[in-house]
């Protein structure tokens, strides 16, 4: 083998890579672990002060303001029909950061509902 092989099979195995590696996976697990998935809409380390992720919806942040986003983000929303456009004001709705979604719809799935956009 060279040199070059050996410094990248050295720095794939280093010990402090391997200890960030597993450390962010039990973050992760430790995230995952709730019974419902969070948005990220609210600081999950920040929960108690309602601080919103500015970096995550700064273009809404902008044009909403804090208040508004804090509200959106306490805001449980029901869509009864879930058929093309109820899929796509679902969408909207969970991108804008709110805490949950509900989806309601009696209707059966059919071919024809591919184009009822």
């Amino acid at each position: 083998m060279s040199s070059a092989e050996d410094t990248t099979d050295q720095s794939l195995s280093s010990p402090t890579k391997k200890f960030r590696s597993a450390k962010s996976i039990s973050n992760r697990r430790n995230k995952l672990s709730g019974g419902m998935a969070h948005n990220g809409s609210l600081n999950q380390e920040n929960s108690s002060t309602n601080s919103i992720d500015e970096g995550l919806y700064s273009r809404q942040l902008y044009v909403l303001g804090h208040e508004a986003m804090r509200s959106m983000a306490s805001a449980e929303i029901l869509i009864c029909g879930a058929k093309g456009l109820g899929l796509e004001i679902a969408k909207n709705i969970i991108l804008g950061g709110v805490k949950s979604v509900t989806l309601h719809d009696v209707g059966t799935c059919e071919i024809k509902d591919l184009s009822s956009q």
